[in-house]
């Protein structure tokens, strides 16, 4: 979690959580439902009170302290869900959505309804991470189509296509002004990207 006192592990189609402050280091909590598809991601929102979980055409929103389900959202996906990310505010949720061929879709939730009101092709093949900038006015992705990209999300455009790795891109963050990014691929090399210039 953003404090650093609790951590969410996936196992299968489980959610499980456990206490970092306590010796041992004990489950608080495992996910009374078991799915059989495997939970493929995982993320806090800003202020812990909400865990998101992804699977296959399906986001589950949960309760950090029991993992209930509290808000689940299905209808319009596609594929299997590789990763979610909060806004700082907590108010949206993206998650990417594709694989098994199918192109990478971004699609923003709205988290009080679990509403999808917004969602276009992103890359060519699976989306793997997602990153909001930390005033939500960007948000970033690392695609299976080599490529790095950073978008306005209330446009749904981009505002950068970062282009230099030779193989799939799997991580990405932003440095904590949004003038940089780092990525890292399959490739086993981690670049770091001015993002005004659009150079490594």
């Amino acid at each position: 979690d953003p404090a650093g006192r609790r951590l969410a592990v996936a196992r299968a189609g489980r959610v499980e959580g456990f206490d970092l402050r306590q010796p041992g280091v004990p489950r608080l909590a495992s996910s009374p439902d078991l799915s059989a598809d495997p939970v493929e991601s995982l993320a806090w929102s800003r202020d812990g009170r909400l865990l998101a979980s992804g699977s296959f055409r399906r986001v589950r929103l949960r309760d950090p302290s029991t993992l209930a389900v509290v808000r689940e959202v299905s209808e319009g996906l596609t594929g299997r869900i590789l990763c979610v990310e909060f806004s700082a505010d907590g108010t949206r949720l993206a998650l990417g959505d594709g694989g098994s061929g199918l192109p990478g879709r971004v699609r923003l939730v709205d988290v009080a309804d679990g509403r999808i009101f917004r969602s276009w092709k992103a890359h060519a093949d699976s989306v793997f991470d997602l990153e909001y900038s930390r005033d939500g006015t960007r948000l970033l992705s690392a695609g299976g189509d080599a490529l790095v990209k950073v978008w306005d999300p209330t446009r749904a455009e981009p505002v950068a296509v970062l282009e230099g790795h030779a193989a799939a891109v799997i991580a990405a963050a932003f440095n904590t002004n949004a003038t940089q990014v780092v990525s890292g691929g399959i490739g086993r090399q981690l670049k770091v990207w001015g993002i005004a210039a659009r150079e490594k």
